[in-house]
C-alpha cells in the first residue's frame, strides 16, 4: 500500500484551528514511515488487490478503516509506505463543527484500531508485526486515549488555583533557586524542540498544534467517554461516522462578506459546539490566579515575601494557567474573529479544453504570518519571556 501526504488548499492564514494537521503529516508521518508502521491517512491511496483480500476487504470495525487497513496488511506481512510528495490536494473542514466531528473521529478511530489489534501486545492479534512495529503500533493507539487522561490535567488547573495547593515544595530558598532552575531548564528544552521540529513544518504549525492538543482535549476526553465507558443509560454512544464533506456551512464562516451575524456565530460555537465550557475554564482559572494574588498579598508582609509566595504557584514555570487560557480562548476567538478564506473556484487554476482543476501556487501550502496578528502562537511567548525572567532573577532571590 501506498498512501501520500495529505494536502490542503483552501487553508486559512495562520490555520487558526490547526485544520491541516502539518505537523502531524511532515513529522510524525515521516518517523512513523522510518519506522517501518505508516498510516493511510485516507487521502487517495494505492493497494494491490490481493493485499486487500488477504484481510477479508475493507476492514469496518473502525471509524478511520483507512488506518485499520494498513494496520492488518502489516499483520499479513505485507508493506505499507508514506509517500511525502505533494500528489493530492483536498479541502480541509470549513467549519468549526466539521472540524471537531472529524478530529473526534480521528481520536474514536484510533482506539477502536488499537482495540482491534489488540493495542500491539496480543501475538496473535499482531500477526506478522515485528516486535518494534508492535511497539510502535502500542505506542500509537494508546496516544489516541491519552486526551482523556490530559483532560483530568487542565480540570484540575482552576481546582489548584481555587485551593491552598502549592506547585512547588522546598524548605528554604536555596531548595527554591535550584528547583526554580531545573523547571525553567525544562521549558527552555521544550522550546528547542518546537524550533527543531519547525524545521519540517513551520514553527506556527507546532505552537499551533500545542493549542490544538489543548483546546480539543475536552471533545475528545467527552467522546472517549461516551463510546468506551459509559452505558447507555449514562449517555453512552457510540460515535457515528460522518463524512466531513456533508456537514453544511450554513454561517459562511469564512466568506468575507457572507458571513453570519456575530450572535449567531457565538451561538453556534458556544452552545451547539460546546465552547461554553471552555469560556467557563477560562473565567475560573482567570478567578483562581486572582485568588493566589489576593492570598499571597496576606500571606506577604514585602513586595520580596509576595513575589517568593506567586513564585510556588502561578509564576511557576511553566505557568501553565496562562498556556491553557490562551489554547481555551482559541474557539471564542474563531466565532468572533473568523478567518476569510476565497471562494473554491478562486483557489483554482482551471483548464479551459479539459476542464480539470489544480490549486493555484499560492494556495498548495498554507502561510503563516507571525507579526501583525495576534493568536495563540504570538501571546504564548508570554510565558517563554516570564520563563527568562524568572531564571534571570533566580541570582539575586
Amino acid at each position: 500500500m501506498l498512501s501520500p501526504s495529505q494536502q490542503f488548499y483552501n487553508i486559512p492564514l495562520n490555520d487558526p484551528l490547526y485544520g491541516t494537521q502539518q505537523n502531524e503529516i511532515r513529522c510524525l508521518e515521516r518517523a512513523k514511515d522510518m519506522g517501518d508502521m505508516p498510516w493511510c491517512t485516507g487521502s487517495g491511496w494505492i493497494i494491490r488487490r490481493s493485499a486487500l483480500d488477504t484481510i477479508g476487504g475493507f476492514p469496518l470495525g473502525s471509524l478511520t478503516e483507512d488506518i485499520l487497513t494498513s494496520m492488518l496488511l502489516l499483520t499479513k506481512g505485507w508493506r505499507v509506505a508514506n509517500v511525502p510528495e505533494a500528489l493530492q490536494y483536498g479541502l480541509m473542514p470549513e467549519t468549526f463543527s466539521a472540524q471537531c466531528k472529524q478530529h473526534v473521529r480521528w481520536c474514536i478511530g484510533g482506539v477502536q484500531v488499537g482495540i482491534v489489534t489488540g493495542f500491539g501486545l496480543s501475538k496473535r492479534k499482531a500477526g506478522a508485526m515485528s516486535l518494534d512495529q508492535r511497539l510502535t503500533l502500542f505506542l500509537l493507539t494508546l496516544r489516541c486515549t491519552m486526551p482523556f487522561v490530559f483532560m483530568l490535567g487542565l480540570l484540575g488547573m482552576p481546582v489548584l488555583l481555587l485551593s491552598n495547593t502549592r506547585l512547588i515544595y522546598c524548605d528554604n530558598l536555596r531548595q527554591l533557586r535550584y528547583l526554580l532552575r531545573l523547571k525553567c531548564m525544562l521549558l527552555f528544552g521544550s522550546w528547542l524542540n518546537n524550533l527543531v521540529a519547525s524545521m519540517f513544518t513551520s514553527y506556527g504549525a507546532v505552537l499551533q498544534q500545542d493549542s490544538n492538543t489543548i483546546w480539543e482535549s475536552p471533545y475528545h476526553a467527552w467522546a472517549i467517554l461516551r463510546s468506551f465507558i459509559l452505558p447507555k443509560c449514562l449517555g453512552g454512544k457510540v460515535t457515528g461516522f460522518v463524512p466531513t464533506g456533508t456537514i453544511p456551512d450554513n454561517l459562511n464562516e469564512r466568506h468575507p462578506t457572507r458571513r453570519s451575524p456575530l450572535r449567531l456565530r457565538l451561538k453556534v460555537v458556544l452552545f451547539d459546539c460546546g465552547a461554553l465550557f471552555h469560556f467557563i475554564m477560562v473565567i475560573a482559572i482567570l478567578l483562581g490566579f486572582i485568588y493566589r494574588v489576593h492570598l499571597a498579598r496576606q500571606t506577604g508582609v514585602t513586595s520580596r515575601e509576595i513575589y517568593i509566595e506567586l513564585l510556588t504557584v502561578t509564576l511557576s514555570p511553566p505557568m501553565g494557567w496562562i498556556q491553557q487560557v490562551l489554547a481555551f480562548l482559541t474557539p471564542l476567538q474563531y466565532a468572533i474573529w473568523p478567518p476569510a478564506v476565497p471562494d473554491r473556484e478562486d483557489l483554482l487554476d482551471r483548464d479551459s479544453v479539459t476542464g480539470v482543476a489544480s490549486p493555484r501556487k499560492g494556495y498548495r501550502h498554507g502561510n503563516f504570518r507571525f507579526f501583525g496578528t495576534v493568536g495563540y502562537p504570538q501571546l504564548i511567548h508570554v510565558t517563554l519571556f516570564a520563563t527568562i525572567a524568572v531564571y534571570v532573577g533566580t541570582w539575586w532571590l
